[in-house]
């Protein structure tokens, strides 16, 4: 299983696009993931100017969705491990390794020492862990897409309400 640095050219626009996230976090997470700078930065700064208001509950619905995607409750620890090793050689030190490996074994209905992970660190794995779901399974557009429509849904059901794009 390899990480690889995706090019965003990798990703070619078709007639048939989808609609994409509608929260920015959404945005933010979409431009994390396939790897487009400019947009990253722009979003970045509007989920900073606004307060990011409960940007995390997507990110955590998207960490959600996307450990489901590559593992199985009950999956072999050591493809858990290799996966967080994979991910840290592909993005540097600044992935919490440890701490990935951790959250996502709580994730797959493991105990997990998960309780003191600050909410920086939390986000910064989910983050570096939905980037490496992508990566490994080789998502389109529309599959990183799709993944983060559903995130979306997850955390509005649960009572959580994102600031929109629309609404910036």
């Amino acid at each position: 299983m390899a990480i690889r640095k995706r090019r965003k050219e990798s990703f070619r626009r078709g007639g048939s696009q989808s609609p994409g996230p509608a929260t920015l976090m959404g945005l933010l997470l979409r431009a994390t993931i396939l790897r487009r700078p400019d947009e990253r930065t722009r979003f970045n700064a509007e989920v900073k100017r606004t307060g990011g208001i409960d940007s995390g509950a997507i990110v955590n619905a998207a960490f959600q969705v996307a450990v489901h995607r590559l593992f199985m409750s009950g999956s072999d620890l050591r493809r858990i491990a290799q996966f967080v090793a994979d991910v840290r050689r592909a993005f540097g030190d600044d992935f919490p390794i440890l701490e990935a490996e951790a959250l996502i074994r709580e994730e797959l209905g493991e105990e997990s020492a998960t309780a003191n992970i600050d909410r920086e660190t939390e986000l910064k794995a989910k983050t570096y862990t939905i980037v490496g779901v992508s990566d490994v399974s080789s998502w389109t557009q529309k599959e990183v897409d799709d993944l983060l429509i559903e995130a979306e849904a997850i955390a509005t059901k649960n009572g959580f309400n994102p600031t929109l794009a629309a609404e910036t």
